[in-house]
């Protein structure tokens, strides 16, 4: 990748607009709440948080089509702060984020990029600020695949990759920092209908492996649960080195709106990540409306327990969820722009 000079508008605060003003308005989230049936153009907003649990500080990351780069520090589904990451733009916007993770084992999190050509780099943060950044090695997945969700599938303590193919085959790299170590498919592949996606990765059953949630276009909603993990060999060993095929094994059962989790949402509201909003140790679902309107559904398991709106309940227009994860620190702005793969090699 080229290094860009480019230099974008200078920011004030937060350029252009991250935010709203907090008005009351109707979304259609529809949801099965505490036995109360929603109407397909309705939504049941209740308190964000119970009594029992406690406001988990997260960070939101959002990319607008400039490729500049805001968070929202929120605590629960309350905002508590804004700001940009340092740099606040990639310079080329075709990079685009797909997922967090602490690759380079500071206890940081950092920023993953796909380009638009396929290519996966990441930025290595100190809290906001980003200190150094790689191409991935191999930088490239092949043609058609794209990054889907980040997750720790081996237990080694780093995120591995999960990648959809254009033809809903679904594969993990599983990863030794930003070097693959093993690329195996799952099995089963992919799905009866590859207009299922992978949106993203959460530990859904309690079992200590992440499971992999998957949204249609319809807005339907299904869970594949994970069953085994770690790379698995014919020989039952794993050996790194051999790059032999390797699978990830599911439990028969694939959750397609049983046990209580609506079927659907309506198709304007996508999801846009998996993360313990309320402290109560179960992964909730953020959700964001086309219109840029934020919710979450607080779960246990694949049942729905509440759905609240954020507050404020809008973005700026133009800001996309790219990511929720852990608190990146609030160290300030910044108006300078770099390319995901321009600096250093780690």
């Amino acid at each position: 990748m080229k290094t860009t000079n480019q230099t974008p508008r200078r920011i004030t605060r937060v350029t252009p607009s991250l935010v709203l003003a907090a008005t009351l308005i109707t979304a259609s989230l529809s949801a099965r709440v505490q036995g109360a049936e929603a109407t397909n153009r309705t939504v049941i907003v209740l308190p964000p948080v119970q009594s029992e649990t406690r406001l988990v500080p997260s960070t939101i990351l959002f990319q607008n089509a400039d490729g500049f780069l805001g968070t929202w520090f929120v605590q629960g589904t309350w905002l508590n702060s804004i700001g940009m990451l340092i740099p606040s733009q990639t310079g080329d916007p075709n990079w685009r984020v797909v997922g967090t993770g602490d690759f380079d084992g500071d206890k940081d999190m950092d920023v993953l990029f796909q380009h638009t050509d396929g290519t996966v780099a990441v930025w290595f943060m100190a809290g906001s600020e980003m200190t150094g950044a790689s191409l991935l090695a191999p930088s490239h997945p092949g043609k058609g695949w794209r990054v889907a969700s980040v997750a720790d599938f081996d237990r080694n303590g780093r995120p591995d990759l999960v990648f959809q193919h254009t033809d809903g085959r679904v594969s993990v790299w599983f990863m030794n920092g930003i070097r693959l170590a093993l690329p195996a498919l799952v099995n089963p592949a992919e799905s009866a209908n590859p207009e299922w996606r992978v949106v993203a990765s959460a530990d859904f059953n309690q079992d200590a492996e992440p499971d992999l949630l998957l949204h249609h276009p319809t807005g339907k909603l299904g869970i594949w649960y994970i069953n085994k993990v770690w790379p698995a060999l014919a020989s039952g060993t794993v050996n790194y080195d051999t790059r032999e095929t390797a699978g990830i094994w599911f439990v028969n059962d694939i959750v397609w709106g049983r046990e209580q989790i609506p079927t659907a949402v309506d198709p304007g509201w996508r999801v846009m990540g998996a993360r313990d909003m309320n402290g109560d140790g179960h992964a909730d679902l953020l959700f964001q409306h086309t219109e840029g309107f934020m919710a979450v559904w607080t779960m246990k398991g694949s049942i729905l327990q509440s759905s609240a709106f954020f507050n404020p309940i809008r973005s700026g227009e133009g800001w996309q969820v790219v990511a929720v994860t852990d608190r990146f620190s609030e160290i300030g702005l910044s108006s300078s722009a770099a390319s995901p793969s321009s600096t250093q090699t780690r």
